[in-house]
């Protein structure tokens, strides 16, 4: 079972309060858990959630991370999971990692 969805971060100043994307691999993840009451079908929510996080995620050309802690092992908010979203972004050129708390361990 996947860990509950932390609140929302903001970085000292209130800049943007936003979590990590959900990519479709932790998405099947969190679904793997569920079960649905009126009686939707689990495989067809993950397509069309693949589906609508890859075409989103593909056309992102900026984000901001500003102030958002990024913690090793952190199952919301690890560099790691930072990386696998962002080999979604096929456009991305710019990201704001600023106070982030990556040092060089992280960046490996």
């Amino acid at each position: 079972r996947a860990p509950p969805l932390p609140p929302l971060q903001a970085d000292e100043g209130g800049c943007s309060q936003r979590r990590l994307p959900t990519t479709p691999a932790r998405m099947a993840q969190l679904l793997a858990g569920c079960r649905f009451t009126n009686g939707a079908d689990s495989a067809t929510v993950l397509a069309l959630y693949a589906q609508t996080a890859t075409a989103v995620l593909g056309t992102v050309e900026k984000l901001s991370y500003q102030g958002l802690p990024l913690v090793r092992g952190d199952p919301w908010c690890s560099p790691s999971r930072l990386a696998e979203a962002l080999n979604y972004c096929q456009r991305l050129r710019h990201l704001v990692l600023r106070g982030s708390r990556l040092g060089d361990d992280e960046m490996e």
